[in-house]
């Protein structure tokens, strides 16, 4: 009798811990890692976020591979040679996450030390700030923005705003340039979310709004809004469209914009996309590409 009962109760305690391990995994389903590294092509010494949205988690290690690693949620690193690396985290001990990046060297650009160039947008809208970037070598730079004579600014970056529409003649000269570089700029009357048409077109416009949308999400402004409005509107869901950032890395765009986000004083200098009809009035953004400061 004994010998029954006791079958009885460990046959009860069998039954009831398998049952209640049964319930918390239902209640609680095991946790997988959710983690992103900003960049899967880097340039040596340059750096790249990585951050991890584990629900629940308090402890963290990147393993980077090249022999350093980093105890925090999120944050930055470089790595120093070209090589493919293996990054790994450890979450709470236990739930593991691998990705790989590949780091490689920038080819050195001989050029002409007389050539200068002007990179920035081709339009913008009256009261924007644009950036614009004088490309050369040298140090020494004097800017005529087109608003009337002499030197604007002597900066190899400058951020200028236009107060009246226009087409304006931007002329930038160097110490060491025997002709300055020209640059043509189209300002449009003030942007509005509403305008349907202008006279650039309808994907002059969303490149527009992208870039727009970008630069609040780089300004930390509420990054749900604005990114979710842009997936929602112009990349037909998708999170995963790839984003070339200055005709070199590439990126996937929630990648791209989680790194916006952590990257203090990014600034988006202009933005083109590649797009695919899925309609006879709608299409889809395939490609962005960025060029940032």
């Amino acid at each position: 009798m004994k010998t029954i009962r006791l079958i009885l109760i460990i046959l009860f305690i069998v039954l009831t811990t398998g049952f209640s391990i049964w319930a918390i995994q239902s209640v609680f389903p095991r946790r997988s890692v959710l983690a992103r590294i900003g960049a899967i092509a880097i340039p040596v010494n340059k750096p790249f976020s990585f951050v991890d949205s584990t629900r629940m988690a308090s402890s963290w290690l990147w393993l980077f591979g090249d022999g350093s690693s980093a105890v925090v949620r999120h944050g930055f690193h470089s790595y120093k040679r070209a090589g493919r690396y293996l990054i790994k985290l450890i979450v709470d001990n236990e739930l593991t996450q691998m990705m790989e990046i590949n780091v490689f060297d920038e080819p050195t650009v001989v050029a002409d030390n007389d050539v200068i160039t002007i990179d920035g947008p081709l339009s913008g809208f009256q009261g924007e700030y644009l950036l614009f970037t004088a490309q050369g070598h040298d140090t020494h730079w004097r800017w005529n923005m087109g608003e009337g004579p002499g030197v604007d600014s002597r900066e190899a970056m400058v951020m200028h705003k236009y107060d009246h529409p226009g087409t304006y003649n931007i002329r930038l000269m160097s110490e060491n340039s025997k002709y300055p570089a020209l640059f043509v700029l189209k300002i449009l009357p003030p942007y509005t979310e509403q305008d349907s048409t202008d006279a650039i077109g309808m994907l002059d416009l969303v490149n527009r709004d992208i870039r727009v949308r970008l630069q609040r999400i780089a300004n930390g402004k509420d990054f749900n809004e604005n990114y979710y409005y842009l997936v929602n509107k112009y990349f037909c869901k998708d999170e995963h469209v790839p984003v070339t950032i200055d005709g070199k890395k590439i990126n996937d765009f929630f990648s791209y914009c989680m790194g916006l986000r952590l990257d203090a004083g990014v600034v988006i200098g202009s933005v083109t996309s590649d797009r695919r009809a899925v309609a006879d009035t709608a299409s889809c953004v395939m490609h962005l590409h960025v060029k940032q400061h």
